[in-house]
């Protein structure tokens, strides 16, 4: 399968149009990613995925959902911890992240599209294996006080590859594939933040091996 080309994006928390915060690939495959901004505006959730029902052909949408993440654990008495703007995820908010992106955010988004008559499939990075992450090692961060600190950001993974073969073969029978950045190592589950998932080869849809 061919290599993808990909094109400017918008910044992740607007409201894609068409053409905008959009990947097209040569197999005209459209890949489309939604922060969590977006996902916690009713308004803007609602033209987004309307615009995305009205994209032709296969297509991806990417999401977040952090912020929901972080409502759910403060309501479960779970403090989120943030660092130079990421969060650190222990053991607790990783069952707390799971738990939202893979459940309470993916289906919403699934049923919605659903309603729109978009046969839609709503699976996490973990599924079939098709994104492989590994943990991140420790990252100097400039705090507060301007000081740089070495921070270990717990169960928080950096992309290794992503399956595109998989992917394409479930492509070929639904229409959209709603991704989450929840990929699996052969020991843990790890959350990964949505700038690294976009710039992993997820978008490429291409085989795990070189092309």
């Amino acid at each position: 399968m061919n290599t993808t080309e990909t094109k400017s994006l918008a910044n992740s928390n607007s409201t894609p149009t068409l053409g905008e915060g959009c990947l097209q690939g040569k197999e005209g495959v459209s890949v489309i990613k939604v922060g969590g901004a977006v996902v916690e505006d009713p308004e803007q959730l609602a033209q987004l995925l309307d615009n995305f029902a009205s994209i032709s052909g296969k297509k991806i949408l990417v999401h977040g959902g952090g912020r929901r993440a972080t409502k759910v654990a403060a309501q479960l008495g779970i403090e989120s911890h943030m660092v130079g703007g990421r969060r650190i995820t222990d053991g607790e908010m990783l069952s707390v992240v799971t738990m939202v992106y893979g459940g309470l955010v993916n289906k919403n988004l699934v049923a919605q599209l659903q309603a729109k008559g978009v046969n839609a499939l709503g699976l996490t990075g973990a599924d079939m294996d098709v994104i492989r992450s590994h943990k991140r090692p420790l990252k100097k961060v400039k705090m507060d006080d301007g000081t740089d600190q070495m921070v270990d950001f717990g169960y928080v993974g950096d992309v290794d590859y992503a399956d595109g073969d998989r992917l394409a073969q479930l492509l070929i029978v639904v229409s959209l594939l709603s991704l989450l950045p929840s990929p699996m190592t052969a020991r843990a589950t790890y959350s990964t933040p949505m700038p690294t998932l976009w710039q992993a080869p997820l978008p490429r849809l291409s085989p795990s091996t070189s092309t």
